[in-house]
C-alpha cells in the first residue's frame, strides 16, 4: 500500500467530496455537529491515521486544527462504526479508498476503539443498574 505517499490535506478532501462538504467544513473551528459534519469528521481522522501511521497525534493536530485528545476520540469513534459494520460508514470508507487510489487494508486502530468499548460498557452496567433498582421498586410494591 502507497499511503504513507498520500497527504493528509488528500485525504480530507477526498472525505469531504464523498460527503459533499468542503474541505473546510471538516476543519471549521468551532466544531460543525449538524448534518453530519462531526461524523464526516471523524472518518476523516481514522483514515489520515489509519493511512498515515507515520504521523503523529500532534502532528495531525495541526493538521485538523484541533487537539490531539479530540482527534483520538473522533478516530475511535469512527473506527467503531466502521468495525461494526456500520454499512454508511463501510461504503464511505470504500468510496473514499477508490477515490484515492488505495486499499483500505484492515483497520487496526485498537486503542481509540477499546476506548470507546469501555465507554460502552460503562453505559451498559449503569442500565442495568436502573433496571435493577426498577425491579426492586416492583417487588418491594408487591
Amino acid at each position: 500500500m502507497d499511503a504513507p505517499r498520500i497527504t493528509v490535506r488528500r485525504i480530507i478532501a477526498a472525505t469531504a467530496a464523498q460527503a459533499c462538504l468542503d474541505p473546510e467544513d471538516i476543519l471549521v473551528v468551532p466544531s460543525l455537529r449538524a448534518g453530519g459534519v462531526m461524523a464526516v469528521r471523524q472518518r476523516a481522522v481514522m483514515l489520515a491515521r489509519h493511512w498515515r501511521p507515520d504521523r503523529s497525534w500532534p502532528a495531525l493536530e495541526r493538521e485538523f486544527r484541533r487537539n490531539h485528545g479530540t482527534l483520538y476520540e473522533a478516530s475511535g469513534a469512527a473506527a467503531t462504526r466502521y468495525l461494526a459494520g456500520d454499512p454508511e460508514e463501510v461504503g464511505a470508507v470504500q468510496d473514499i479508498a477508490e477515490t484515492l487510489g488505495l486499499e483500505v487494508g484492515k483497520i487496526e486502530l485498537k486503542a481509540p476503539r477499546r476506548r470507546h468499548l469501555l465507554r460502552q460498557l460503562i453505559a451498559a452496567r449503569a442500565a442495568v443498574a436502573r433496571l435493577e433498582r426498577q425491579l426492586a421498586a416492583l417487588e418491594g410494591g408487591s
